[in-house]
């Protein structure tokens, strides 16, 4: 079985691991993401990042399951500890199109803190 991944935060833009061809039933994907948000975002009770994993098909790719990951349980007891500097392993269920759970993913999860530089407020340059 080839596979490949679909992450997101937001469904309108969702990432895509490379095809695992050699994996089979256990694919292996070291594709990073990166993806910017809110700090209201990571401090949401349901913020979450969603991956499907798709068998490559010859016609049309097929769904082999699903994965759901809430920010919230990275972040410790609510506390305003992110781990910045090491990443966060967490193993999560798959889920199966018909609801039950097969196997496990590892994800590793590491924030970074961006400053937000300021907006601009000049136009920009006209081209002839």
């Amino acid at each position: 079985m080839k596979t490949y991944a679909l992450a997101w935060i937001d469904s309108a833009v969702k990432l895509s691991t490379c095809i695992d061809r050699v994996g089979g039933e256990n694919p292996t994907w070291n594709d990073k993401f990166l993806f910017r948000v809110s700090p209201e975002f990571l401090y949401s009770e349901t913020s979450g990042i969603s991956i499907e994993i798709f068998a490559d098909g010859i016609f049309r790719d097929t769904l082999v399951g699903t994965v759901r990951l809430l920010v919230g349980n990275i972040i410790r007891n609510g506390s305003p500890y992110i781990p910045v500097r090491v990443p966060s392993l967490n193993a999560v269920q798959v889920r199966r199109p018909s609801g039950r759970f097969q196997g496990f993913s590892t994800l590793a999860l590491r924030f970074f803190w961006v400053r937000m530089s300021r907006q601009c407020t000049a136009s920009p340059p006209s081209t002839p």
